[in-house]
């Protein structure tokens, strides 16, 4: 799998992230849990999740306080 996601937007990230999630859990259910797809489905999930965390740590939400814009801490 190529790294394709690093060029998504957040918001296209956010979208594949809960494709990921329903198509895992859909898997482990109906495949099982330790079944090598819904494995290779959860490292997927894996990547996209540590990419998404990154770009969260990178660029910390905002807030407007006196015309100034500060980090939400």
């Amino acid at each position: 799998m190529t790294q394709h996601f690093r060029y998504l937007s957040t918001k296209d990230l956010e979208s594949q992230i809960e494709k990921l999630r329903y198509d895992m859990v859909t898997l482990g259910l109906t495949l099982g849990v330790s079944n090598p797809k819904t494995i290779e489905i959860s490292k997927q999930l894996d990547k996209y999740l540590t990419e998404y965390q990154n770009r969260s740590v990178s660029n910390p939400p905002t807030t407007i306080r006196n015309n100034h814009y500060s980090e939400i801490t």
